[in-house]
This record gives structure tokens, C-alpha cells and sequence, in this order.
């Protein structure tokens, strides 16, 4: 695979809202080596551009109308809903998926779909632009089956050829030094990044747009 794919959006006057799972907010700046925290503030530092979070650890992004409190639907409408400003440029970028799989045990496609009608429904609201990253490899304490594994690998790859032209960028945070969840420089617990994985996740998604990324 390659690391991005598609149109790259101008960032230039542009807010950006991250929305997924617990990747948009591990590790915690008190838990990094550097103090930086996660890959959002990672990416935009030194970009002079607003932004925010509004990810939710462990949870799916689920489906319309779904009740369940670990589907990211749910709350749609309150939490990410109102990022959306009046007159200006919102961008979306969209990290998470691996829950629809180890939870849900949703098959690739249907993960696909589900980040679809995720990222058509942010456009119906409001924002100008989604991007869209790959489901990065999860093992450990998830304990995926050979079904979620594949489910991971089809996704991913439905996402990389954005399929229907979808999104307006996708990067593959899939790729070395992030394609082990085993190695234990990039990885914490097979699931989430170390300092070392929030950086090289900001450097890769950075790199689709040449952006500096400050050490």
C-alpha cells in the first residue's frame, strides 16, 4: 500500500476536527516522553490552524439512528455536530474503525460503509472536507479473530482505493514503522501508540501534504 491516496485538501484557512477512537487520544501528553501527546496536536503544531477533538475511546462508529453507547452515531449530533462554523472551512479527519471489528465483528465492507454514512452525514452537516486514515493493526488484550483480521485487511483496502471517491484524503497509517502491533517501540500494548507511534502517525499523515512535523 501506499501511504495516501486522492485529492490532498488545502489547509490553508481550514479547521480541523478529529473524530474516531482512542488513537486520536493516546497517549495522554503526561505519558509521552516528549510531552506532545497524541498525533492531533503532533500534526497541527506550528500550522497556525484551529482544531479539535472529539474522538471517544473504545468506541465504534456504528450506524444512523443506533442507540448502543459505544457507537459513535449515537452522539453525533452533540458532539461533533456543532464543530461546524457558519461561513467558514471545516475539515474532518477521521480515525477508528477497529471497533466496529473487534466488538461488532463487522466484515471490511461494513466497516467501510459504516465510515461512509459517517463522513456523508459530516458533510450534510456542515463540514467542507473528510479525511480518512486506515484501521492500523490491533492484537494484545482485543484478542482479534481470523475474521477481524481479514475484516481489517479488506477495510483498509476498500479505504486506500476510496472507492466511489468518498473521501477527499485517506492515509495508510498501516504502514512501517505502525504495521507491528508487536513491536513494543511503536506499540504500548498491541493497541495503542507509544510517543514514538503518535509521532510517526503525525509524520505519515504530514507527509500527504509535505507539512513540517516540529521534533
Amino acid at each position: 500500500m501506499t501511504r495516501a491516496a486522492v485529492r490532498a485538501p488545502d489547509l490553508e484557512g481550514t479547521r480541523v476536527v478529529f473524530d474516531g477512537q482512542s488513537l486520536c487520544l493516546w497517549p495522554p501528553a503526561m505519558l509521552t516522553t516528549d510531552g506532545r501527546g497524541p498525533f492531533p496536536p503532533r500534526f497541527m503544531h506550528g500550522l497556525g490552524i484551529p482544531w479539535e477533538t472529539v474522538a471517544l475511546g473504545d468506541h465504534a462508529w456504528g450506524y444512523e439512528g443506533s442507540g448502543d453507547p459505544l457507537h459513535l452515531w449515537t452522539t453525533i449530533e452533540t458532539r461533533l455536530f456543532p464543530q461546524v462554523r457558519s461561513g467558514y472551512d471545516d475539515t474532518l479527519m477521521m480515525l477508528g474503525g477497529s471497533a466496529d471489528i473487534y466488538r461488532d465483528h463487522r466484515t471490511g465492507a461494513e466497516v467501510f460503509a459504516r465510515a461512509v454514512a459517517y463522513s456523508q452525514a459530516a458533510r450534510d452537516a456542515g463540514f467542507d472536507a473528510v479525511w480518512a486514515a486506515t484501521i492500523p493493526p490491533f492484537a494484545g488484550a482485543l484478542a482479534p479473530t481470523a475474521d477481524d483480521l481479514q475484516a481489517r485487511l479488506d477495510h483498509n483496502a476498500l479505504m486506500m482505493a476510496n472507492v466511489d471517491g468518498h473521501f477527499d484524503a485517506v492515509m495508510d497509517v498501516s504502514v512501517a514503522p505502525l504495521d507491528d502491533p508487536t513491536d513494543t517501540a511503536y506499540y504500548v500494548d498491541q493497541i495503542h501508540w507509544t510517543t514514538a507511534g503518535a509521532k510517526a502517525a503525525a509524520e505519515i499523515i504530514a507527509t500527504v501534504w509535505a507539512l513540517p512535523i516540529f521534533p
